[in-house]
């Protein structure tokens, strides 16, 4: 059974209550192979034993807690969008996020949330499987190509400008703009390891950080 499949047997059978059906509740639940929960009121009330075994909770350390608290902050307006539109009766439709685990890490799942009637009230039911190995893949992916991106602008820069200082300037400041890195430094030394030069480019969002560091005397 597939997650769109066990999200619409849900629905379904929620207009009488999952509590009137435990039996058909508990055998979806283990033959969906995803972590589910049903959130009502913005806090957990129910979650399945994959789920506790994904995030490293226990139902005990959920239930009754906010299911945003455990979503990384980053993510939580775009999430909480999310459950608003699935309490309005829209389309269910699948959507990436992160969960902050309980050791602390950040776990990427896809998601799918919809809305039903659990005792009574509107709640949402969520199933999501973890795609973090998919994401880091990714993500190698746009890193190298980046790289491979910017080394080929290095290259162009290093034939095309004959004045060595002014060549380390353009690639730092390109490492930093196209590069995607944070700070970059080249220090010249000679042969005897004397002080020559120094070329920097740094990001500005980065700079009170560095400053900072620099009066603790981190370097």
């Amino acid at each position: 059974m597939n997650k769109t499949d066990l999200t619409k047997k849900l629905q379904d059978n929620g207009s009488n209550g999952l509590e009137e059906s435990p039996e058909l509740a508990q055998a979806l639940v283990r033959s969906a192979g995803t972590g589910i929960y049903i959130v009502q009121d913005g806090k957990f009330v129910y979650v399945n034993h994959l789920f506790e075994e994904m995030t490293g909770y226990s139902a005990k350390e959920l239930v009754g807690k906010s299911s945003l608290e455990r979503v990384h902050p980053e993510d939580r307006n775009a999430v909480r969008e999310a459950a608003v539109e699935s309490l309005k009766g829209g389309s269910p439709y699948p959507y990436e996020y992160r969960f902050v685990r309980k050791n602390g890490e950040a776990m990427w799942i896809l998601e799918r949330v919809t809305s039903m009637n659990y005792r009574g009230k509107r709640a949402a039911v969520g199933s999501f499987m973890d795609i973090t190995m998919r994401k880091r893949a990714e993500q190698k992916l746009v890193h190298q190509s980046i790289v491979l991106r910017t080394l080929k602008a290095v290259d162009s820069l290093v034939a095309e400008e004959m004045d060595k200082d002014f060549l380390i300037d353009r690639v730092c400041n390109l490492l930093v703009q196209a590069g995607n890195y944070a700070n970059v430094w080249v220090v010249l030394v000679d042969g005897e390891k004397k002080f020559l030069s120094l070329s920097y480019a740094v990001r500005m969002k980065e700079m009170p950080c560095m400053v900072e560091n620099m009066k603790r005397g981190h370097y």
